[in-house]
C-alpha cells in the first residue's frame, strides 16, 4: 500500500499561494533551466515557484514544457503559472493538460484555462463618447489563393490549416479586408503559401517540432510577385513526457506560431499600400 504525505499536500498549498504575487528573478532563463533539467524534483519545483513569481512572459515557453514533468506538483505549478502569464498562447497546452494523468494537474490546468478564455473575452471598458466624425479608414483588399504543404509530412491537412490560420491572422488586422465587395475599382493582393519545413528533432531532454513557412504576395487580380515574407518556429516538449500521439498537435502549435510571426511582416508590408 502506498504511504500518504501530509507534507507533500501542503507543500502544494503553498506554492499555490505564492503564485499571485510578483517577485523579481536574478535570471529568468537560469530559473527555467533548472526547472527543467533540475535533480530531485524538489530543485525543479523551487525553480518553478520562483520563475512563476517572476510573471516575466519569457517563461511561457518553459512552462509549457514543464507540463510534462514528471512531478504532478511541477505540472501543476506550471498550469496556475500559465494561467497568471494571460498569454493564449499557451490555450492548446493546458487543453492537453487537462488530460493529465493526476487529477490535481487537471484541476489546475482548467481553472488556467477559465482565467485565460476570461481574459480573452473581457469587454473592453467604456470610453466617454465624442462628438461622431465622419470618416472612412481605406483598407487594403486582400485573398488567400492557394497553400501547399512541400514538407514530407503533414499532407493536404496541414496546407489547409495553413490557409485557415492566415485568414485568421489577417482577419485580425484593421489594415485588411477580405471581402471582395469592399474592393471597389482599387486592386489588391493575393497570398499563395507553403509550409517549407515541419521536422521533429529529439535531443538529450526535448523533442522538438520546427515549423517554416513563405508566403508570396502578388498583384490582385494581375498575379504579380511584389514580395515574400517568411516565418518559423520551434515547439518543444520534454523528452520523458513525449508521446507520438503528441506530434500531431506540435505540429499545428508550431504551424500557429510560424504564421504568426510571417503575419507580422505581411501586415507591415500590406499597411503602407493603402
Amino acid at each position: 500500500m502506498l504511504k500518504r504525505h501530509p507534507s507533500r499536500r501542503i507543500l502544494v498549498i503553498g506554492v499555490l499561494a505564492l503564485l499571485g504575487h510578483q517577485a523579481r528573478a536574478d535570471s529568468v532563463t537560469d530559473l527555467a533551466d533548472t526547472m527543467l533539467k533540475g535533480r530531485p524534483a524538489r530543485t525543479r519545483l523551487i525553480a518553478a515557484i520562483a520563475l512563476a513569481r517572476t510573471g516575466d512572459a519569457r517563461a511561457l515557453r518553459p512552462f509549457i514544457g514543464a507540463l510534462g514533468d514528471e512531478d504532478k506538483t511541477v505540472r501543476g505549478v506550471a498550469a496556475t503559472a500559465l494561467g497568471n502569464l494571460g498569454d493564449a498562447r499557451a490555450i492548446s497546452a493546458l487543453e492537453r493538460a487537462q488530460a493529465d494523468i493526476d487529477p490535481f494537474v487537471r484541476d489546475k490546468a482548467s481553472e488556467a484555462l477559465a482565467k485565460l478564455r476570461a481574459q480573452t473575452a473581457r469587454p473592453r471598458e467604456a470610453v466617454p463618447k465624442e462628438t461622431p466624425r465622419i470618416a472612412v479608414q481605406k483598407k487594403t483588399y486582400v485573398t488567400v489563393k492557394s497553400t501547399f504543404n512541400k514538407a514530407p509530412s503533414g499532407g493536404k491537412v496541414l496546407a489547409g490549416k495553413l490557409k485557415e490560420f492566415i485568414e485568421h491572422e489577417l482577419g485580425a488586422s484593421e489594415a485588411v479586408s477580405m471581402d471582395m465587395a469592399a474592393r471597389g475599382s482599387a486592386g489588391g493582393f493575393m497570398i499563395d503559401g507553403a509550409i517549407t519545413e515541419i521536422s521533429k528533432k529529439t535531443s538529450t531532454l526535448f523533442v522538438e517540432v520546427t515549423c517554416s513557412v513563405k508566403l508570396m504576395v502578388g498583384t490582385y487580380p494581375e498575379g504579380r510577385v511584389v514580395t515574400m515574407v517568411t516565418g518559423g518556429a520551434t515547439v518543444q516538449t520534454p523528452k520523458r513526457a513525449w508521446r507520438a500521439t503528441m506530434e500531431k498537435d506540435a505540429q499545428l502549435d508550431a504551424l500557429a506560431s510560424a504564421v504568426k510571426g510571417a503575419n507580422q511582416s505581411l501586415v507591415g508590408f500590406l499597411a503602407k499600400q493603402k
